[in-house]
């Protein structure tokens, strides 16, 4: 799998900034692959990283209705 390479920045951003879990805000499946990237990845993801308009992925996935995965987000947060 192609993120447990171990040369893989999971925090790599775009030209607009946006990170995996940004781009997982968007998705159908979006707690889904967060979950595969926790699992894989668990302490080298940044979840404060903000993009270019200042969205962090918690804020994105409460904008983008997807509530399940704002409430997984907003609690690793807090347990950070």
């Amino acid at each position: 799998m192609l993120l447990a390479h171990p040369d893989l920045d999971v925090n790599q951003q775009d030209t607009y900034g946006r990170t995996f879990l940004h781009f997982a805000a968007y998705a159908k499946k979006s707690e889904e692959y967060a979950r595969v990237l926790f699992e894989t990845r668990g302490g080298d993801v940044d979840l404060t990283k903000a993009d270019n308009k200042g969205l962090t992925p918690v804020i994105l996935a409460k904008a983008e209705k997807r509530e399940k995965l704002a409430r997984l987000l907003a609690s690793r947060v807090e347990n950070a």
